[in-house]
């Protein structure tokens, strides 16, 4: 089974991209601009990965990778709910 994300390493520098830019906003609570930015490379990442034909499964761990990873800023108590 080939691995889509593990075969093109702009995927993976992308993605990598991403996740650095969400713990910046988390370490540095830097605001949304982080936030947004983060997003944005990760949904063209994933659309990318989609149009290569990468599995249901590679990007469902992507995905609740960076879900854990943005959730951790609401569980530590230092966001306020935008709600």
């Amino acid at each position: 089974m080939e691995l889509v994300l593990l075969e093109n390493p702009i995927l993976l520098v992308f993605f990598g991209i991403a996740i650095v830019l969400c713990a910046v906003d988390i370490v540095h609570k830097a605001g949304y601009a982080f936030r947004i930015a983060s997003g944005v490379v990760f949904v063209a990442s994933l659309v990318y990965a989609i149009l290569l034909g990468a599995s249901l499964e590679e990007i469902l761990l992507v995905t609740l990778v960076m879900f854990a990873l943005n959730l951790t800023a609401f569980v530590t108590g230092d966001r306020k709910s935008v709600v």
